[in-house]
């Protein structure tokens, strides 16, 4: 038997197998169902292509076309996405670029987010991105009160408004923080935070490294609860601001939470 001639024959075919699969899974959902292909198959592929590099010393010969063949997989799953992909963090950032990152990192609870436009506007002289974040109240409120029902016999008594902050905390600083992953074109980022129409503060970060870090002015954000009511208290300079967002139905206790900005 021939096993130089199998061997070609069968790692061609299923480099064209491959191929095949991978022009597929862009045109249906059958990328779903063989995740692990895209995941173990380039690697091998490389793996082949090196053997079969090795396995002869003349270069213009059948086993070093198919080597160079076997490298299909992993530069076009792995290598040249990567590559668009860190082009891709230095163009202008658009609405419906950053529209997309916070449907993906608040993928189940996107509607809570007023998401339409402007929700970027972007300073190409001073290279600072302003980022218009506002919530739609009764939704995000609707969110909140699930998990407090779903919670209800486990709590503390400030459970409930520590787990708003660490939400308010999560969609005003830590995602625009971890934009990152999807432009790093803005050497600044200013977050404009509104609870509806009303705005509420802004938060700054510099770009460091790569990584965007909250830089002073830092927002001053608390939620206190008394009397039976619970509102948003916002300090700029030396002004306060209340904005009521709903009756508390429990017993009235004193709570005060305040922002985390680190």
């Amino acid at each position: 038997m021939d096993y130089r001639r199998l061997t070609l024959i069968t790692l061609f075919a299923g480099l064209i197998g491959w191929l095949a699969i991978y022009i597929l899974a862009h045109y249906t959902f059958i990328g779903i169902f063989v995740a692990p292909l895209f995941t173990i198959a380039p690697y091998a592929s490389l793996l082949f292509a090196i053997i079969m590099f090795f396995m002869t010393r003349k270069w213009l010969s059948v086993e070093r076309l198919l080597a160079v063949l076997l490298l299909l997989p992993i530069l076009l799953s792995i290598v040249i996405p990567q590559v668009n992909h860190q082009i891709n963090l230095y163009k202008t950032p658009t609405d419906t670029l950053i529209r997309s990152y916070f449907e993906s990192v608040y993928f189940s609870q996107r509607h809570v987010i007023d998401l339409s436009d402007p929700l970027v506007e972007y300073n190409d002289q001073n290279k600072t991105m302003q980022l218009n974040i506002k919530l739609v109240p009764e939704l995000f409120l609707q969110y909140m009160k699930t998990w407090e029902m779903r919670n209800i016999e486990s709590r503390s008594d400030d459970a409930f408004a520590r787990y708003i902050m660490n939400n308010l905390e999560l969609l005003f600083i830590r995602w625009p923080k971890e934009i990152n992953q999807y432009t790093l074109k803005p050497e600044r980022i200013i977050v404009h935070a509104y609870w509806g129409n009303e705005w509420l503060m802004e938060v700054h970060c510099q770009k460091i490294k790569k990584e965007y870090v909250i830089i002073p002015p830092y927002p001053k954000l608390s939620l206190i609860e008394e009397n039976a009511q619970v509102y948003l208290s916002v300090q700029r300079d030396d002004t306060f601001q209340k904005i009521k967002m709903f009756d508390s139905q429990e017993a009235s206790f004193e709570i005060k939470i305040d922002l985390k900005v680190n």
